[in-house]
């Protein structure tokens, strides 16, 4: 009988322990996210009218890829001119050492790098980074691309 006993004075212990779990499980939710919004404009590169954005995905994955192309779309659908450039580059460089090339038959003034949670914008002529956004988490593709769309503005205003 006293086994009996001991089985029931746990119960109300492992009840509460696993009640516990599950509260803490529920209200996972309801916390923040982790990262923090972070937004950075140069003071060192030139303030321009960007006529022309090349949007380019930071990696070669079929996500990224379509998120550029999300990206584009919304630029262009308010005004942007933003193109669609292909390749394959090793470093962000190399990328801008050909895709901002004068002799390109569309020359654009920046690039715009897209990742999951950045944008990156860098100035064709300087190779500077121009503005950059990183959502943190808590900030969608198209509210990262409203952002840069504020630093558009008031870059070509500079």
């Amino acid at each position: 009988m006293g086994a009996r006993r001991e089985r029931k004075a746990m119960r109300p212990a492992v009840l509460f322990a696993i009640g516990g779990v599950l509260l803490l499980g529920g209200c996972k939710s309801l916390l923040p996210a982790k990262g923090r919004v972070t937004e950075f404009h140069s003071s060192t590169a030139p303030k321009i009218a960007y006529s022309t954005i090349a949007v380019i995905a930071n990696d070669d994955s079929q996500n990224t890829i379509k998120m550029s192309a999300t990206v584009r779309s919304q630029l262009t659908k308010d005004g942007w001119n933003a193109v669609r450039r292909t390749g394959r580059w090793s470093t962000e460089e190399e990328a801008l050492l050909e895709i901002c090339n004068p002799n390109n038959p569309e020359p654009a003034q920046g690039v715009l790098i897209v990742s999951f949670d950045t944008l990156h914008l860098r100035e064709c002529k300087t190779k500077l980074t121009a503005y950059k956004v990183n959502g943190g988490g808590r900030l969608s593709l198209p509210e990262l691309t409203e952002r840069l769309e504020r630093f558009l503005k008031t870059s070509a205003q500079g």
